[in-house]
């Protein structure tokens, strides 16, 4: 694992607290992620063998955007959904009456409460999955919102909605248009 350094996050800043449009590089692949979310306070991206992980949260919104992208053998995003939701769903904290497999925008995903014990604290927090499907990879980007906030399950759902994938100009590194 090597780290990378942190200008694959690219960030259009604004000087509001407001959602913020975010393109996030998967390096190596000429493409990005465009996601709309809260200013993220902390981040940390790395390479992962053949993959990518990205972690960050805001720490004045609650929300906490995680993403993995590895070489996959699925057909398309609903493959993706199936095979990483399979090992996904195992967590114990997951309360099960609240999993709902859905489409967030285009993508397929899942929403869910987890709720529990973990360190010695009671948890509970949303949760939001989608999956993508591009290029040979499988995308998981999960969002929660810790803690507890009523409403929150539609937010992520809402933020989770805005995602798309961006081709970069080879030349530049610039997103082409949509």
């Amino acid at each position: 694992m090597r780290r990378l350094p942190f200008l694959l996050l690219l960030l259009v800043a604004s000087a509001t607290s407001a959602d913020e449009p975010y393109l996030l590089t998967v390096p190596g692949q000429g493409w990005a992620l465009h996601l709309n979310l809260p200013p993220l306070s902390q981040y940390q991206a790395e390479t992962v063998d053949q993959g990518f992980r990205f972690m960050g949260s805001s720490e004045e919104s609650g929300v906490i955007l995680s993403v993995l992208v590895e070489e996959s053998e699925a057909e398309d995003a609903k493959a993706c959904r199936v095979e990483y939701w399979a090992s996904g769903s195992q967590n114990p904290m997951i309360v099960g009456e609240t999993v709902e497999l859905r489409d967030l925008g285009p993508h397929p995903g899942v929403v869910y409460t987890l709720e529990g014990d973990y360190q010695g604290q009671h948890v509970k927090a949303e949760n939001a999955n989608i999956y993508i499907f591009h290029e040979g990879r499988c995308v998981d980007l999960h969002l929660s919102r810790f803690p507890y906030e009523e409403g929150a399950r539609e937010r992520l759902a809402a933020i989770a909605a805005t995602v798309d994938v961006r081709e970069l100009d080879r030349t530049t590194g610039e997103p082409n248009s949509p």
